[in-house]
């Protein structure tokens, strides 16, 4: 029933106006479709769902539910000591839940709107765009703080590749999204 609802509530027709996106056709594009672009953002969302896995680790770390991460047996590894550490209470919150909240939005933008066959308008390539480059911004600080520390976290390691990943893959869209419109 709530499907239903929302279905109507938000159908193609009611966001025609506004972007003229074919919200019918999106599911359709999203899993069959083809296209660099596509297969691009869906490479971004992978990527996203993957490290959601990892910082979900992290995290449970963090809220206290798995007392110990398991680590590298190599020196200058101690993920318990990073993940525990003052820099990963950023505002007294968690960083892997700030972390969990941003790689949903990037799994949303990635896969909102299908393609530009059924509307997506090029300011979700220019949002995606930044939002991995926030995220590879908040990777760097993190790295940079292991570095100072002389700490490393191989969870965070993995997290901060896949940040970098998504910036770049999503990059070059963006930037096409903006030369366009700069274009007009």
């Amino acid at each position: 029933m709530l499907h239903a609802v929302v279905h109507i509530g938000w159908s193609g027709t009611m966001l025609a106006g506004l972007w003229r996106m074919n919200t019918d056709a999106v599911g359709t594009e999203l899993t069959a479709g083809a296209g660099e672009g596509l297969r691009a953002r869906r490479t971004v969302a992978a990527i996203a769902a993957g490290l959601a896995v990892d910082f979900a680790i992290i995290g449970m770390h963090q809220y206290g539910v798995i007392r110990s991460l398991p680590d590298l047996p190599v020196r200058g590894f101690d993920s318990n000591a990073v993940t525990t550490s003052s820099a990963a209470y950023p505002f007294g919150i968690p960083d892997s839940a700030l972390a969990l909240a941003g790689l949903g939005g990037i799994i949303a933008l990635a896969t909102a709107g299908g393609s530009a066959s059924t509307g997506r308008p090029p300011l979700f390539d220019v949002a995606l765009g930044a939002a991995t480059a926030i995220g590879a911004g908040g990777a760097l600080y993190y790295l940079n703080t292991m570095r100072r520390e002389r700490t490393l976290c191989a969870y965070c390691l993995v997290g901060s590749v896949g940040m970098f990943a998504m910036a770049a893959i999503a990059a070059p869209a963006a930037v096409r999204a903006v030369a366009r419109w700069f274009a007009r």
